[in-house]
């Protein structure tokens, strides 16, 4: 099943999921999102890039 697959390749992602706190964009979070049939090999750095640019515009350090 995928959620059996999902568990085994992400269970720390999931776990936080499991939460009331928003994720935030750390690394085990970036290959949950970006870890499925059809992404982009480049979704990852996609990702990552779009959140960098976030955090500069509001004067952070991307958390990763």
């Amino acid at each position: 099943m995928a959620v059996d697959d999902l568990c085994q390749r992400h269970p720390d992602a999931l776990a936080v999921l499991t939460r009331d706190d928003v994720p935030a964009p750390v690394p085990h979070m970036l290959a949950y999102l970006t870890d499925h049939p059809g992404a982009s090999s480049r979704m990852r750095q996609n990702v990552e890039t779009a959140l960098a640019k976030l955090a500069a515009e509001q004067g952070r350090s991307p958390p990763w």
